[in-house]
Parts: structure tokens; sequence; C-alpha cells
């Protein structure tokens, strides 16, 4: 088998952009071995401080060459246009076409003062409160 003169000439202009293309592969394919640059994190303020927070300085000595940038959760935020890499977020999400992955369960708490308790007893069930006075955080996410 011997090359077409179309196909050498093809090769004979392509072959100097191989080499190009192939140090290129090459250069990112180092760059796989070691995490580095910058990465922007969206978080829930109160999961950062008290889930992540203890855990960066593992993370800083794992990852030196990291920059780790948390910003604040936007509710409903565009997490493209707000330039984050990856985010952290409650709750089932609206479909979409990025990637997501479960980190971890967690559960919902109702608690009350043992003030609270003494005066008004112990609700047997969710609509026990319906009539009371009740402080409640939602988070619209």
């Amino acid at each position: 088998m011997r090359l077409t003169n179309e196909g050498a000439r093809l090769y004979e202009l392509a072959a100097p952009h191989l080499c190009g293309i192939e140090e290129a592969a090459s250069l990112a394919a180092g760059a796989v071995g070691q995490v580095q640059g910058l990465l922007r994190a969206s978080v829930n303020p109160i999961f950062a401080r008290n889930v992540l927070a203890p855990r960066l300085p593992e993370f800083a000595a794992r990852y030196s060459q990291l920059r780790l940038t948390l910003v604040p959760q936007q509710d409903g935020g565009d997490l493209v246009a707000d330039g984050a890499d990856v985010a952290i977020r409650f709750g089932s999400q609206p479909d979409s076409t990025m990637s997501s992955r479960l980190l971890l369960e967690t559960r919902v708490l109702t608690v009350a003062s043992r003030r609270y308790l003494v005066t008004k007893g112990r609700p047997q069930r969710p609509m026990d409160l319906v009539t009371d006075e009740c402080t409640q955080f939602v988070d619209p996410q």
C-alpha cells in the first residue's frame, strides 16, 4: 500500500500541526496529575461554616496548588453566569444538563425550647403546630 498523491500532500500539510497537537495533548495529560488553579464553589454559608470549614486544612494540604474560593449560594442563580465551577445544593434539583452527585444524606429537624415544651407540651404530629406561634426557617431551595 502507498499513499495517493492527495494523501501524501495532506500528510505534508498536516504533519507540522500534528506535532503541535501531540505537544498540547501531552501538556494536558500532565496537568491531570496535579490539581491546580482556581476552583469557585457556590455553597450555603451555614454548610460552609459547619461542614466544610473543619475539613479545609486537610483539603488545602492535599491540593496545595489549588486556590479555593467559596461563593455564597445565590437562590436560583445561574451557576455558569455566576462563574461557579461547582455548587453544593440541598434537596431535589430542577432538571438540568449539569452533572450532579449525592454527597450526603441530611434530615430536617424540628426543635423546641424547654420552655415551649413545658408550656405547650410535645407535639405529636405536624398539625399540632398549626395554631402555635413558631419561628420557621424555610430554605427556598
